[in-house]
């Protein structure tokens, strides 16, 4: 099953399709600005979704539970709320439009602009990092991560909340 929305609604709730248990797809044609707090939660077998330019803002637990592979980012997000992908199990890779003045990527990791704080490591990569002096991270950066070994920069002075809510990952 698949949602295609043609217009905009003047008002749109948060947890709108929460546990839709057919939901595959959605499709965004108008200018939405902004996809609300668990928007799309639980829907398990949700795999693809199309994000218009227009969205500036992706909200908190917006994709909950979701079985997403790939996000792609369009030029207009400015802002993605922690947890936002929290619990995206399946999630591999970001994508950002090269014009997002916000966001980059980096072997699919979602970063800042500038590449000095990672936004989102997406929770299905697995194996060991190792970050460089200098970066930071943003709350709930790895939430649920599969990673098994993340080696933080030795001159990290604070660690953002939630950074491994939820995650096995072995710090050092």
């Amino acid at each position: 099953e698949s949602v295609v929305f043609e217009g905009y609604p003047s008002l749109m709730y948060g947890y709108t399709f929460e546990g839709c248990g057919k939901l595959t797809s959605v499709e965004f044609n108008g200018a939405w600005a902004k996809l609300e707090d668990g928007m799309f939660a639980e829907c398990a077998i949700l795999t693809d979704i199309t994000i218009p330019d227009t969205v500036a803002v992706i909200s908190e637990k917006a994709f909950y539970k979701t079985n997403i592979q790939t996000i792609n980012l369009p030029v207009g997000v400015r802002v993605v709320e922690p947890r936002a992908f929290e619990a995206c199990e399946s999630l591999m890779t970001f994508t950002v439009d090269a014009a997002n003045e916000v966001f980059t990527v980096v072997d699919g990791v979602l970063w800042t602009k500038d590449e000095t704080t990672v936004v989102i490591y997406p929770a299905a990569k697995t194996g060991e990092v190792t970050f460089e002096e200098g970066v930071r991270f943003a709350e709930y950066a790895f939430v649920n991560s599969k990673l098994s070994r993340v080696t933080l920069p030795t001159d990290l002075t604070s660690i953002a909340e939630g950074l491994f809510y939820e995650s096995a990952v072995d710090v050092t």
